[in-house]
């Protein structure tokens, strides 16, 4: 445990990365090592289905008494809230600290949560297990009124809770007076939550995607949980999810859920509140103190699905309501399609059930699905708007796969390694879907507007290809808080871009780095979290040439660390400087190359990117070497013409010399041809 490791952490909001080692005691986790996990001190009694409780210690607070929830490497928690839960929240576990750590023998760092160490033990350690029964009058006083204090203060911070289950509540001290709710940041929202615990829409939804939700999930979970407390027992028995699932909706979550169990009358109308299958009808925080104050409520009467005049049959049963026969299309997806397209639906709809609004908006459906977008198979698509109009409280489900708008994010964040879910989610966005869902709402939230809104926007950047773009660009504009995926960061944290350089630096240390280039991650990390950025760069980042991509990722970073006011990095501006050889032999001129590269290797240890970029994008050199080059070329192109003017005046006087030389040959050997033919008559006359 001597041996010194590398850990990021961001803290508080205002601190991205640091360097943290074992010590003698645990991990340093958080602000400059603020915090310490033990893993050699674990506390099971405090674990939860996704998360593994630590002894911890705050170092600056040795008083307080903490503990270190260690969620799995790589998965997605409510990084957006963790602000929100530290500060003084009554009846609900505060966030002390939290930031990334890498365990023994394990290559991906670990989010640690610190929060504090309730002082009694858990309420429920399983739901399998026999419960305490909750006296009525112990309900108000030592479960209820903590609980809805706490909601309250979470309302004033615009955050659910979305982890209200007996398993999640803990005594606040040892005398089991009083109760407190555990923590709901180190997963996504209702992920640990068992399917009865949750809403018909949301058990219909896949874990990873039923969404942050509000106050009415919150509420309906309480109503669960005080039943399981009252009747000290699981309220599901034997039956499975599905079973159950199918029971809320064809009698009510109520009904369902209490059946014949026996309840004090006034208990009995706070779940008849709390477990109404209609947001609308259902009890809120206000009328929820009104009955712990005493005052009684009217009952509300559950408003049951409409049952059609005649069944639809699909998949050799009958459905005679909107809801059980689009939970039979959303099951049976292959087959739906074709059903869907018959005009015997669309005659279903408007006459048995007697639904023109249904009936238009499946016929909107159908009608959008007609045709291929893009080449795209429509059949899953049109399954999934059809299963909408039918049923639009539901979540999407597309090809089997449940989600709530609100739970794109998170799914998104978890499909880093499941190439599956990650085709399902795009096709989801690329559809236009949760605007779809939005607009048939019959009260629909503003946030899930908000939210369309932006998804509205999302299909063109996931067809664009370029870095900064795809599901890459989605994942972090939708995310404000997710730390950068880059396979360059793999071990590290980097929640902002003021952990870009710091992150960078700390990789540059090593002996065994990687090439050091802007992948997608980077990118679309950079895109979202420095608009100030020309996105023209980021476009170029990956060019097939090493000199533009080279030059491209120096004037990137050199603007974060500029622009944030970081402090200097020598073993990045070292690492980067093998990438900027192929920039300097850029000069043309040799001696101006060995200049440039002599004055690079001497501002490295400056830390400065800056200084880098002003050597290699110095414009006074580049336009001398331009001017250089151009005259020497101006000169060369003047020496060819020369030597070629000099090769046709050597070649004219060869030629000429040729020819005088032959015709001198010529009159020489015809004079002496004459002398000798001279010579040769008068010896034979003599």
């Amino acid at each position: 445990m001597a041996e010194k490791k590398t850990v990021s952490s961001q803290a508080g909001g205002d601190e991205f990365f640091n360097e943290g080692q074992y010590t003698g005691r645990g991990i340093l986790v958080g602000r400059a090592g603020r915090s310490v996990v033990m893993p050699d001190q674990p506390l099971p009694d405090y674990d939860s289905p996704s998360v593994v409780a630590y002894q911890g210690e705050l170092r600056a607070e040795s008083g307080r008494s903490v503990m270190a929830l260690v969620s799995a490497p790589k998965f997605p928690a409510r990084y957006d809230i963790l602000n929100h839960m530290r500060g003084n929240i009554t009846g609900v576990l505060r966030v002390a600290d939290w930031g990334y750590a890498s365990f023994p023998g394990e290559s991906e760092p670990r989010l640690v949560i610190m929060v504090d160490r309730p002082g009694g033990p858990r309420v429920m350690t399983a739901l399998t297990a026999q419960p305490p029964v909750i006296a009525e009058e112990n309900l108000i006083t030592a479960i209820l009124r903590p609980i809805v204090t706490g909601l309250k203060d979470l309302a004033t911070r615009n955050v659910s809770h979305r982890a209200i289950r007996p398993t999640n509540l803990f005594y606040a001290d040892s005398t089991r007076r009083m109760v407190v709710l555990g923590e709901c940041v180190s997963v996504p929202p209702a992920f640990d939550q068992p399917d009865s615990f949750e809403t018909i829409e949301s058990a219909m939804c896949a874990p990873i995607g039923r969404g942050s939700g509000g106050m009415p999930e919150d509420l309906y979970s309480l109503g669960v949980t005080i039943l399981t407390l009252m009747i000290g027992r699981d309220p599901i028995l034997d039956r499975t999810p599905q079973t159950l699932l199918e029971q809320k909706i064809s009698m009510g979550s109520y009904t369902a859920l209490v059946g014949k169990s026996r309840l004090p009358i006034p208990v009995m109308e706070a779940l008849r509140g709390l477990l109404s299958d209609s947001e609308r009808d259902r009890w809120t925080l206000s009328d929820l103190e009104m009955w712990m104050d005493g005052r009684r409520l009217s009952p509300k009467q559950p408003r049951m699905p409409i049952h059609a005049s005649r069944p639809f049959t699909f998949h050799g049963q009958e459905y005679d309501t909107a809801r059980g026969l689009a939970i039979a299309f959303a099951n049976h997806h292959e087959q739906a399609a074709a059903a869907i397209r018959t005009k015997v639906l669309d005659g279903w709809v408007r006459r048995s059930l007697g639904d023109e609004l249904r009936g238009n908006a499946l016929q909107t459906a159908v009608s959008a699905s007609s045709v291929n977008i893009n080449g795209r198979n429509s059949e899953d698509r049109l399954v999934a708007r059809a299963c909408m109009a039918l049923d639009p409280e539901a979540p999407i489900r597309f090809r089997g796969f449940g989600i709530h708008p609100d739970g794109i994010s998170y799914a998104l964040s978890a499909s880093q390694d499941n190439s599956d879910l990650r085709r399902i989610l795009g096709e989801i966005i690329h559809a236009r879907l949760p605007g779809m869902w939005a607009g048939l709402q019959e009260r629909p939230r503003a946030e899930d507007l908000r939210l369309a809104q932006i998804l509205d926007r999302m299909p063109p950047i996931i067809d664009n290809v370029q870095p900064g773009f795809g599901l890459e660009r989605v994942l972090y504009e939708l995310n404000a808080a997710e730390p950068c995926h880059s396979p360059l960061f793999q071990g590290y944290f980097v929640w902002d871009a003021h952990g870009i350089i710091p992150a960078l630096e700390a990789v540059a240390s090593k002996p065994n780095r990687p090439n050091l280039t802007i992948d997608r991650h980077l990118a679309a990390f950079m895109a979202t979290r420095m608009r100030r950025n020309n996105e023209d760069i980021i476009r170029i980042v990956m060019s097939s040439e090493a000199e533009t991509r080279n030059m491209a990722i120096l004037r990137l970073l050199a603007g974060v660390q500029e622009q944030l006011n970081i402090g200097p990095a020598p073993n990045l501006c070292q690492w980067l400087l093998g990438n900027l050889e192929s920039v300097a032999n850029g000069f043309r001129h040799p001696l101006r190359r060995e200049r440039i590269l002599a004055r690079l290797k001497r501002v490295v240890s400056s830390g400065r990117l800056r200084d880098l970029l002003d050597v290699v994008d110095d414009t006074t050199e580049r336009h001398a070497d331009e001017l250089e080059f151009h005259a020497a070329a101006e000169e060369y192109a003047h020496l060819k013409i020369a030597i070629a003017e000099h090769d046709v005046t050597v070649n004219e006087r060869l030629y000429h010399a040729i020819s005088f030389g032959e015709q001198v040959a010529a009159v020489i050997g015809g004079t002496l041809i004459s002398v000798s033919l001279a010579v040769s008559i008068f010896i034979w006359l003599f």
